[in-house]
């Protein structure tokens, strides 16, 4: 298996806030969805699951309070918190205008966050970053999703995000990042015109899960 590092300085932090396999902490609305009930359940979509299943958590370790503030006519977002990082950790309140991702009739509150794990993969290895999507509850915050070389990157993770309120809290415990390693290739598009049929999905239902899902494991 290919191995993949989450390093912490803080041993606190490894105690309590360890990442896991994100197939170890569903989001807890999935236990209430009865893929027998119903034919077109989450849990019958081979996709979505192998979305949910796939990568790991970093969860938040600090409480940290976003509030929206104006400077020099800017409006943006102050980030507040007891983090007792060094100095160098230290995230000094930042206002961003909305000239950092202007979201169409959308709020222009942004903030960085960062995590307390560094990832780290073997040569060739990258991470895709995002806010889990399937954790439909969080509304107050939206985290933007991208891509790290965490086998060059040498500092903890952190993303970009955007507020919703005025006020709102990113609370210790939450599920803030999901974390998909891939191994970096060269590709080459190609586009086609050609008949295609696959009479298997109209006679054996879950044809996907049958016969053409892979399984994919993380550990």
């Amino acid at each position: 298996m290919i191995p993949i590092q989450f390093v912490c300085e803080d041993p606190q932090i490894v105690k309590q806030f360890s990442p896991k396999p994100i197939c170890e902490d569903y989001p807890k609305w999935l236990d209430k969805t009865n893929s027998n009930e119903n034919e077109f359940s989450i849990k019958n979509c081979g996709p979505a699951m192998d979305w949910i299943n796939s990568g790991y958590i970093i969860y938040n370790a600090w409480e940290y309070t976003l509030k929206e503030k104006i400077v020099n006519f800017r409006k943006g977002t102050e980030i507040e918190s007891q983090n007792p990082r060094p100095e160098i950790r230290k995230i000094n309140p930042s206002i961003y205008s909305g000239l950092c991702a202007p979201i169409p009739n959308g709020p222009h509150s942004y903030f960085r966050l960062e995590t307390d794990f560094k990832v780290v993969t073997p040569p060739g290895y990258s991470c895709m970053v995002m806010q889990p999507f399937y954790d439909f509850n969080n509304k107050s915050y939206t985290l933007f999703p991208g891509i790290i070389d965490t086998d060059k990157h040498d500092w903890v993770i952190s993303t970009m995000g955007v507020a919703h309120d005025k006020e709102t809290v990113v609370w210790p415990g939450d599920r803030v990042l999901q974390i998909i390693p891939f191994k970096r290739e060269e590709w080459k598009m190609e586009v086609r015109n050609e008949m295609y049929v696959s009479q298997l999905f109209h006679y054996i239902r879950g044809a996907y899960n049958l016969l053409f899902r892979a399984n994919k494991v993380y550990k």
